[in-house]
């Protein structure tokens, strides 16, 4: 499995975390799981422009 598929499965894993939180109405497990899903995909983006590409 390439990296790119690795990182959406993450990200989509952490928005269902996301929906899972506001529908038992969990604020912290929510907020946790939307930070983590937004640090993912910026870290994608930089790996998907090349700025990260040397460093692995």
């Amino acid at each position: 499995m390439s990296f790119t598929g690795i990182i959406f499965i993450m990200a989509l894993i952490l928005i269902i975390g996301v929906v899972i939180g506001f529908l038992i109405k969990s604020k912290s497990i929510s907020l946790i799981c939307a930070v983590l899903a937004i640090l993912i995909v910026l870290v994608w983006f930089l790996v998907a422009s090349g700025i990260l590409t040397n460093c692995g």
